[in-house]
């Protein structure tokens, strides 16, 4: 009987490998086409891509390391989660990634194309992306950060079946930062052609968000998803408590987008639909320290319908 295979690759190219003792690595590219892995070798679910192909590697064994580009195409993943989910991804491009010692990571900028997240046999979508473009991310450690801007085009909002929550042209967010404390900041966040649906059904389940619960995994959760930041934990440990919070300076939604509620739990059944003229909160402080000032216009139209 024939063993199964972990893995597989159809070609590993190296071109320009460049040794300086056991210090410096250079490498001018590197190329691996068709690699599939299997959930035996990757501790979770199955993967597949087409090409990862690596521009200009430097790495040394104090610790630094990084890269010019490197650009990944057609990645396909299933069960990752630990249930029946499944990912793809068209095209993946990080530019100008940096570590230098001190468990710093900085990257230029990281561009994504035709992101899927599925569950329950693809039947349910649990999100999508068109494209989105992060610029000046850096790291230091797993709990202070920095990034100048990132931006989400064509958000497909969860859906199961035919039943959608709705989309969204665009998410827009900039200067964000996370200190050592677990707090949270961002300059802006702005949302571009907003348009989303919420029913509550006769049996008082919220439609969508009601199937996917049902449709999420079931089991423990994994030790990596449970760790927390680090001010969180030490503060776990010497029984002392940390207010992590987050503000946003000013959050934004277009005009024209749209927002529309039905109760159908209720009779006759309730439908409230709105549409923004103009909505602007500034600072948004979930802390509750900072007062905000809520400036909107919107179009309500509320109707009761007759079964």
């Amino acid at each position: 009987m024939m063993a199964k295979k972990l893995a597989a690759i159809d070609a590993i190219k190296l071109t320009n490998v460049q040794m300086a003792g056991l210090n410096n690595h250079k490498i001018e590219s590197l190329n691996i086409s068709n690699l599939s892995m299997q959930p035996l070798l990757t501790g979770a679910g199955s993967l597949k891509l087409a090409t990862i192909d690596v521009q200009k590697i430097n790495a040394d064994l104090k610790g630094q390391a990084g890269f010019a580009s490197l650009v990944l195409k057609q990645l396909q993943t299933g069960a990752m989660a630990g249930g029946d989910d499944s990912m793809s991804l068209q095209r993946l491009e990080l530019t100008g990634l940096n570590t230098p010692p001190g468990k710093t990571l900085n990257l230029k900028s990281l561009g994504m194309q035709g992101f899927d997240l599925h569950q329950k046999q693809g039947e349910q979508l649990l999100a999508s992306i068109n494209q989105a473009e992060l610029k000046q991310f850096a790291m230091t450690g797993t709990d202070k950060g920095t990034f100048d801007s990132l931006i989400l085009n064509g958000v497909e909002l969860p859906a199961s079946g035919n039943r959608s929550l709705g989309s969204i042209g665009a998410i827009v967010a900039s200067e964000a930062t996370l200190d050592t404390s677990g707090n949270y900041h961002l300059n802006k966040l702005q949302f571009d052609g907003l348009n989303t649906t919420l029913v509550k059904q006769k049996s008082g389940k919220m439609l969508v968000l009601d199937d996917l619960a049902a449709g999420a995994p079931k089991g423990p959760v994994k030790e990596s998803a449970k760790k927390e930041p680090a001010a969180v934990s030490a503060a776990a440990q010497t029984g002392k408590s940390v207010d992590t919070s987050l503000i946003i300076d000013e959050l934004l939604i277009s005009r024209g987008s749209r927002m529309v509620y039905r109760d159908e739990s209720v009779l006759p059944p309730l439908l409230t639909d709105m549409r923004v003229k103009h909505f602007r909160f500034a600072p948004l402080d979930l802390s509750g320290k900072q007062m905000a000032n809520l400036i909107c216009w919107w179009i309500s139209e509320d109707r009761v319908r007759s079964v």
